[in-house]
């Protein structure tokens, strides 16, 4: 829709699509009931042995009706480059470098990532219509996503049965794999068909509430001593008599340089040695975004 759209209840949906000659039809869908995200939390948790922090999802439904639920999340963590520098190489020769100011390398970055796979969690043989500490994405504490800053924006839908088991039938047969992939053949009928053919039609058509809530939390928040790596920041010590460089005015390590195998050329000026580390330990911009989201808050 163009318009702002929004799905109403007691109204039926349906979706037709013509590809290529073909018109596919869904069968009519109506809006399940609107229940509300209550909240999310995080719990610290040991998982297989694993120390680390659990996210976790609450909701109820008093009127009963709501029994299928949907989870997706999308998590923002803040990045910092350890060997960031504002200086840039300049080649004059293959054994001689100068330097120059840029603001080309990013020190402070924002990733994003989404969730895989669909999150099912039915309330049907339960007491009430309850959605209790359900575990949307355990975290090790030896994570670095979580060093600096994190926040994760869960998303929580009710639908019906019918899209329920469409899900849930997907991960049993994809839950390794992808759709022309699979883990074990196999076809689920959706649905959605193909009108006057016998052509098997693999999809869904859903109409389901949505409700989100977003978190941030920090390492410091949950543990104490020294912050997990998000990088494997290993330093590949090089051989100086093979470069003639006069380095800047800085203190410590400066990056003077990209190489072709996505790794940094570091010059220590107090150690007058030249390292080798991976490119994202210098410029976050290779893993994130230096744009800080709408969303963010320190």
């Amino acid at each position: 829709s163009v318009m702002p759209f929004q799905a109403v209840p007691e109204r039926n949906y349906q979706l037709f699509i013509t590809s290529e000659g073909t018109e596919y039809e869904s069968t009519p869908q109506v809006l399940p009931t609107q229940t509300e995200l209550e909240n999310i939390v995080v719990v610290p948790k040991t998982v297989d042995g694993v120390e680390g922090l659990e996210i976790q999802a609450n909701s109820f439904d008093p009127s009963g009706n709501s029994k299928y639920y949907r989870y997706e999340y999308e998590e923002t963590y803040k990045v910092i480059a350890e060997y960031w520098s504002q200086y840039k190489v300049l080649v004059l020769s293959p054994a001689s470098l100068d330097y120059m100011e840029t603001d080309e390398y990013k020190k402070i970055c924002y990733a994003t990532k989404s969730s895989a796979t669909a999150l099912l969690k039915s309330t049907q043989d339960l007491v009430e219509d309850r959605v209790q500490d359900f575990p949307v994405k355990f975290i090790p504490k030896t994570d670095g996503t979580i060093s600096h800053r994190y926040s994760i924006l869960v998303t929580q839908y009710v639908m019906n049965l019918e899209a329920f088991n469409f899900h849930q039938t997907h991960h049993n047969i994809y839950g390794g794999g992808t759709t022309l992939s699979p883990v074990q053949p196999g076809f689920i009928r959706g649905n959605i068909s193909a009108i006057g053919s016998d052509k098997k039609v693999v999809g869904l058509f859903d109409v389901a509430s949505e409700s989100s809530k977003r978190i941030f939390f920090s390492y410091a928040d949950f543990y104490s001593g020294e912050l997990p790596d998000p990088f494997e920041c290993e330093i590949e010590i090089l051989n100086s008599a093979d470069f003639n460089f006069t380095p800047p005015p800085a203190d410590g390590m400066t990056i003077i340089n990209y190489t072709e195998n996505n790794k940094m050329l570091l010059y220590d000026v107090v150690g007058d040695e030249y390292y080798m580390v991976p490119l994202e330990c210098g410029d976050c911009s290779t893993v994130g975004s230096p744009v800080v989201p709408e969303f963010w808050e320190e």
